[in-house]
């Protein structure tokens, strides 16, 4: 195996206790891996003078990513890699990966009966059969596979698991055959779990999914299950698959799995793993030791690689260079500063804190949740706090995700300094909540930073802000100790509506080509198809809400002088107002394919960017669709567009500078840099926008909030 690699950081200096305990739902472990390894930075730095030298050594910087992801994980061989943890927890893809991993194992490659590579005339007939006898597979298993999930288990954002889900966003998108539920109940005894795993069996599960700390709430699956579980899915021969995506390196041990009190019996170990979130990368890692995978005598390092390099023989290259660069910095940092032992010590530390300040309420009421450094507190105790958490709307619970690379985390004295000074009472409201008004006028700082559903009801939320501004005015003109709002209500305003963009193509900045119109005063797809030529006769075009967020409802015409099934039907509900706004009508910009710049401004200061690049054969960036988002350093990009972005923040500041009620306190400004265009402004985002603090700007942001 090899050997971590890391040697410290460039600057020596820990990373200070920051309060953003949401960590982009938990997919920060660090801001600094790159920086902090030392043979990643080193390659880093080459990619960005030179990517096609460094492009050139792309498999053999796969192979050893690989190699040190099985070190640090114990044994766990990362197989297949992808954008995100929902994209490879569906029956088909694990299904194949099953077949692939029976079907290259030592049994066939090396029988001479079987194997393609021994024999002259293969036989795949035969090869399947043994393979389906092995697993014990029928025809359900290979023409309808399906999962089962553990009552419980968080599920997916999108596809078949996430029928299952408990947000209803996520189930209402579900796709695919619903996975086989298995209750609390079955775990009644032995016998009924045996039972329940027969019977999902012969329906044509091939894996059990599960997960040892719930993702949602931080409730804790009994050792006593997780043992029943395990002998009764190696007697009924399904592989048990660990939902590790939000878990992994967080809890006390690599994986959670591999606590004591989990892994207690090195016999029954879990075939396989997924990972995600805070790893870098998402995927499937093999435990060919695994209470299945065992059957298949993979006994070297060699035969192992062999399966693996067939398995991604099939995609030319899983996941960008700048991707694995960050997963392999995770991984060789992790190991440098075990961060699995300081993940137990920040748990620890935090719920001595939690517990201590609980007091009374503590007794017979659960206050805390969670394993190590993942953390579940009540929701409303979290808000006590000095503390940025992650939560569902209607859970109970808000997590604390911190990030694992700061050893202040570990002293209980400095958390309680950092996250008690300068408290504030913290209220998180709905602007269609009844006492909207009421409780604005009763607080000292009002921000956008949550506006739910504002682009799909976009009429009532401009009468809001009406409403809003109209008491505010009211009171400031009574009284000094009127609420300061931040973002103002006039940018706010001019923020809902993408007519912006033509606004500061008028103000000298460059934007796609666009127009906007009314699509619903065209009276069919035909005829609104008419309109698309005339502003541009042939090649790709962008079409989207004029009031949205998010890249919803957005639509790529691949050719708009040859349209798609998918694309009349798109035209057909423009015209009969499922929009609900007007249509914008863009160039289509092939440079987003290398990725789209986000810069944030806080309390006037440019205070991070970030990159988002969405995956191969995809034009959005957002992470919901398989995109990547990563820090990117200043000093790095285009003078010429760093100082095009801070053109358009003056611009914005002297449009919706201070007011007597509030000004511009934060912005995001999102663009393309190309090699002819220094700048190509996409969007502007004051409305609840992901601002990357995790990046930068928190202190700044804290400030602002504090009115300090």
């Amino acid at each position: 195996m090899a050997k971590a690699t890391s040697n410290g950081p460039l600057n020596p200096e820990e990373p200070p206790l920051d309060h953003d305990f949401h960590n982009g739902w938990g997919t920060l472990y660090s801001a600094n891996a790159i920086k902090n390894d030392h043979r990643t930075r080193l390659i880093w730095e080459d990619y960005t003078r030179n990517p096609a030298r460094v492009e050139r050594h792309y498999h053999k910087l796969l192979n050893e990513y690989t190699a040190r992801f099985a070190s640090f994980f114990n044994g766990y061989w990362p197989i297949t890699l992808h954008a995100h943890v929902s994209d490879v927890l569906n029956p088909t893809t694990i299904a194949s990966l099953i077949l692939n991993t029976a079907s290259t194992s030592p049994l066939v490659i090396e029988d001479p009966t079987l194997s393609p590579l021994l024999k002259d005339d293969p036989e795949p007939k035969k090869l399947h059969q043994f393979v389906r006898d092995l697993l014990g597979w029928t025809d359900v298993h290979i023409s309808a596979p399906k999962l089962a999930t553990v009552q419980g288990t968080y599920g997916s954002a999108f596809g078949p698991l996430a029928h299952s889900s408990e947000e209803w966003e996520y189930q209402i998108i579900g796709a695919g055959p619903a996975p086989f539920c298995i209750t609390r109940d079955d775990f009644a005894s032995e016998e009924t779990l045996l039972a329940k795993l027969y019977t999902a069996k012969a329906q044509g599960c091939v894996t059990v999914i599960c997960d040892l700390v719930n993702a949602s709430d931080g409730s804790i699956f009994p050792p006593e299950y997780y043992r029943m579980l395990r002998i009764c899915c190696s007697r009924t021969r399904i592989f048990l698959l660990m939902d590790e995506a939000m878990t992994a390196i967080r809890c006390g041990a690599p994986w959670v799995c591999q606590r004591p009190e989990y892994s207690e019996d090195p016999d029954l170990q879990p075939d396989m793993i997924a990972f995600g979130k805070g790893i870098g990368v998402s995927g499937v890692a093999v435990n060919f030791s695994g209470m299945m995978m065992r059957h298949l005598a993979y006994h070297k390092e060699e035969q192992i690689l062999q399966t693996i390099r067939l398995w991604r023989a099939m995609v030319t290259r899983p996941i960008a260079l700048p991707v694995l660069l960050e997963a392999m910095a995770i991984v060789n940092v992790a190991e440098a500063e075990d961060w699995p032992a300081r993940s137990e010590k920040i748990g620890r530390a935090l719920r001595e804190f939690i517990l201590r300040h609980a007091g009374g309420e503590g007794q017979g009421k659960e206050i805390v949740r969670g394993i190590g450094a993942f953390i579940a507190v009540d929701r409303e105790f979290s808000k006590r706090f000095r503390v940025m958490a992650t939560f569902r709307r209607t859970s109970p619970w808000a997590r604390w995700l911190p990030k694992l690379d700061s050893p202040a985390l570990t002293d209980p004295e400095e958390i309680e300094r950092y996250l008690l000074e300068l408290g504030a009472l913290v209220t998180i409201k709905r602007w269609l909540d009844e006492d909207i008004i009421d409780a604005m006028l009763n607080h000292d700082v009002v921000n956008f930073l949550w506006a739910e559903y504002y682009i799909r009801h976009s009429i009532e939320f401009a009468q809001f802000l009406d409403k809003a501004e109209g008491a505010i005015s009211k009171l400031a003109a009574r009284t000094a100790k009127a609420p300061l709002v931040i973002n103002n209500f006039a940018l706010v305003r001019w923020n809902m509506d993408k007519r912006y963009l033509l606004d500061m193509q008028k103000a000298g900045f460059d934007i796609p080509a666009t127009e906007i119109i009314d699509p619903k005063s065209f009276p069919s797809a035909a005829a609104l198809h008419e309109r698309l030529l005339r502003f541009q006769p042939s090649g790709p075009v962008v079409l989207k809400p004029s009031i949205s967020a998010s890249s919803a409802n957005t639509h790529l015409v691949a050719d708009i002088g040859s349209l798609s099934a998918e694309d009349l039907t798109y035209l057909d509900a423009c015209t009969r107002g499922r929009l609900e706004s007007s249509l914008v009508i863009q160039q289509f910009e092939p440079a987003i394919a290398s990725g789209e710049y986000s810069f944030v401004f806080v309390g006037g200061k440019l205070c991070n960017a970030a990159l988002k690049t969405p995956k191969d054969g995809e034009f959005r960036c957002q992470t919901s669709f398989g995109g990547r988002v990563c820090k990117a350093a200043l000093e790095n990009i285009d003078p010429q567009a760093v100082s095009t972005v801070t053109s358009i923040f003056d611009t914005l500041r002297k449009r919706f500078g201070e007011g007597s009620i509030g000004g511009i306190g934060y912005v995001r400004i999102d663009g393309l840099v190309t090699e002819d265009r220094p700048f190509v402004l996409m969007e502007i985002e004051a409305i609840e926008p992901e601002l990357g603090l995790e990046f930068g700007g928190l202190n700044e942001m804290l400030a602002l909030l504090m009115d300090e």
